[in-house]
């Protein structure tokens, strides 16, 4: 072909590109973590000579923006820090509202730290490591809100490689902080923690069932002898933990009209009787752990789950949507709650509907079993169901 222009965009390399369908704007990402827009526009008002301008560059990435797509109404980039940005043309829309905000989503989706309460424990996922901390502490007390001195640091107990090129896809630590374990797309770990005062160590446990892999989440139960583990077309493998170091595959749990996509969230119940998954078809299945068999299914709804978690002492599945919308299922009673039944009549607050980021964790007030704890990658919400 024929060189018929050049343009500098930046000092920077340009790694992506994208062109309108009507070829007159390019969407340009580089690897300074800006976009730039060039544009087709006449030389005057009316004239049909027209040359290819730049725009002012958008900063809405810290690190490589390595794809990018420009829609009839919005350019769209995607950077090495994990975040999607959206930003409209505004003179391509024609009236001002949600549409027209500029959209930021930040990934991953999913929860990278899980919880041992009993332990006070923390596990951190990382791309090809694990670490585990034990929390702080303080002897003081104060006001809601005040931030009180700690007398006890966070300690770093200990940090678990990876061993080859593949990342670890999920991960978590029981509650009582004694097994922890992980899967790659090939293969899974599982560990014995022992704590000795202030030390600990960590033993592989041998002879690990052979699963379907690649685990898509690890679940501990409450009282930390079982271990849930979601896996393909729809089955969730239940692993007993032996003492001193040990497990066997108790049961694999598969709902009635089977599927084809992998569980991706699990919510056990605090008394070990009920277990909730989602699939990839935005099913909600009930199992019963006490018969091993299916219980229920929560009625399909048009989004899908992003979290979920069944309340400590009613059994009520509370779910959230990658809409914003919240519902709660009475596993019991096969159906909705009465409170579900109103909050979907009267409707959530718009300001709630029109947020980006999706809940991606939920748990429960022990003191206040009116109390539902939210939280998004920005956001910590407490909803009292008794207002």
């Amino acid at each position: 072909g024929t060189l018929l222009e050049s343009h500098t965009v930046s000092a920077s390399a340009a790694l992506s590109l994208a062109v309108s369908e009507k070829e007159d704007s390019i969407v340009v990402g580089t690897s300074a973590g800006a976009t730039y827009q060039l544009q087709l526009l006449p030389v005057k008002a009316g004239s049909q000579e027209k040359r290819w301008v730049r725009t002012k560059p958008f900063q809405h990435h810290t690190h490589d923006v390595r794809a990018v797509a420009h829609s009839p109404t919005a350019l769209i980039s995607g950077g090495l820090d994990a975040r999607l940005v959206i930003r409209p043309l505004m003179e391509k829309v024609q009236r001002k509202g949600y549409e027209t905000a500029l959209r930021k989503f930040t990934f991953p989706h999913r929860r990278l730290v899980s919880c041992a309460r009993k332990a006070r424990l923390l596990l951190f996922q990382f791309s090809q490591h694990l670490e585990l901390w034990r929390l702080g502490s303080t002897d003081k007390t104060g006001k809601d809100g005040e931030v009180l001195p700690v007398c006890c640091e966070p300690e770093h107990l200990l940090q678990l490689k990876s061993k080859g090129p593949e990342h670890i896809y999920c991960s978590c630590v029981s509650p009582c902080g004694s097994w922890v374990a992980y899967s790659t797309a090939s293969r899974f770990h599982l560990y014995r923690v022992q704590h000795e005062g202030d030390s600990v160590s960590v033993k592989k446990v041998p002879g690990v069932p052979k699963l379907l892999l690649p685990a898509y989440q690890l679940q501990c139960a409450a009282d930390s002898g079982r271990l849930f583990v979601a896996s393909d077309r729809g089955s969730v493998h239940v692993l007993q933990l032996l003492e001193p170091g040990g497990c066997k595959h108790l049961h694999t749990l598969r709902p009635p009209a089977g599927t084809r996509e992998a569980v991706y969230l699990l919510a056990p119940s605090a008394d070990g009787s009920w277990l909730a998954a989602v699939s990839g078809d935005w099913e909600v299945h009930v199992y019963s752990l006490k018969h091993f068999k299916h219980h229920c299914a929560v009625p399909t709804y048009s989004c899908a789950v992003t979290a979920l978690a069944i309340h400590p002492s009613t059994n009520n599945l509370v779910i959230a949507y990658s809409d914003q919308q919240l519902f709660e299922f009475s596993i019991p009673e096969k159906q909705y709650t009465a409170w579900s039944r109103t909050v979907q009549s009267r409707g959530l607050h718009k300001a709630w509907l029109e947020r980006d980021s999706p809940i991606i964790h939920i748990a429960f007030n022990p003191k206040k079993p009116s109390h539902i704890l939210l939280h998004d990658v920005y956001m910590f919400c407490v909803l009292d169901k008794s207002l």
